[in-house]
C-alpha cells in the first residue's frame, strides 16, 4: 500500500497518539543512528558495535554490505546544493561514484 497523509492519519487514529508518537520517535532515533554510522564509514572511521544499539548496528551492516561498500570517489558529503534553473535548494548526504 502507498503511504500518504490519509493512511498515516488512519493508522494514528487506529493505534492512538501515544503509540504513534512513540513509534515515530523510536524510528527517527534509529534512522539518525544508522545515518551517523554510514557517514562515519564513508569518512573511514571504523564503526564497531561497542556502545551501539543492536538494531541500528544490524541495519548499518546490511547497508554496508549491500551498498556502502560499492561507493568510491566521494565528491561531497552533507553539503548544500541548489539549482537556479529549478529554483530549489537542498542538502545531500553523499555524492559519489
Amino acid at each position: 500500500s502507498i503511504l500518504n497523509e490519509e493512511s498515516l492519519a488512519a493508522w494514528r487514529k487506529r493505534v492512538g497518539d501515544d503509540v504513534a508518537n512513540h513509534i515515530a520517535r523510536t524510528s527517527a532515533a534509529r534512522g539518525t543512528a544508522v545515518h551517523a554510522m554510514c557517514e562515519d564509514h564513508l569518512n573511514n572511521i571504523e564503526v564497531t558495535s561497542e556502545g551501539r544499539d543492536f538494531l541500528p548496528f544490524c541495519l548499518f551492516n546490511k547497508l554496508k554490505s549491500e551498498g556502502l561498500s560499492k561507493i568510491d570517489n566521494i565528491h561531497a558529503q552533507e553539503c548544500g546544493l541548489y539549482s537556479d534553473n529549478y529554483r530549489i535548494a537542498r542538502r545531500v548526504d553523499c555524492i559519489a561514484e
